[in-house]
């Protein structure tokens, strides 16, 4: 529920930001990732998904500082039913530098330093070789 709160915000943020006039900056990423692994002996899945919004205060023109939050979720699927879910919250602060500030564009480069919190659950179920 809290990923799909930070998805509609992130989303209503995004229509109303315009980065390169002011100086409170809100952005955010999306990241999705879906990976299939198949050999002669197995087969395994792992899916991922991150939200991530970030606010800038633009010093000035070249600087600005920030804070983010993420969160993530992860799921992987073996070729033996087990299955591992990781959830984690990122909080931290960044540095940003522009690089070039154009008016349809702007590459920059940023330092961010994060606290991480992740928790993992494994659904492992016992197998055994029964021989005869």
């Amino acid at each position: 529920m809290k990923t799909i709160l930070i998805l509609i915000i992130t989303i209503l943020t995004f229509s109303i930001s315009h980065a390169q006039e002011n100086k409170l900056i809100i952005s955010s990423s999306l990241r999705f990732q879906n990976a299939n692994t198949k050999t002669e002996n197995q087969e395994n899945s792992t899916s991922y998904f991150q939200v991530t919004p970030r606010i800038l205060y633009k010093l000035n023109t070249k600087l600005g500082i920030g804070v983010l939050y993420a969160a993530s979720r992860s799921k992987s699927e073996y070729y033996n039913d087990d299955i591992t879910k990781l959830s984690g919250h990122q909080v931290g602060g960044f540095v940003q530098l522009d690089l070039i500030n154009k008016s349809k564009y702007q590459i920059f480069s940023d330092l961010d330093a994060s606290y991480i919190h992740s928790k993992s659950h494994n659904d492992f179920e016992t197998h055994t070789n029964n021989t005869s």
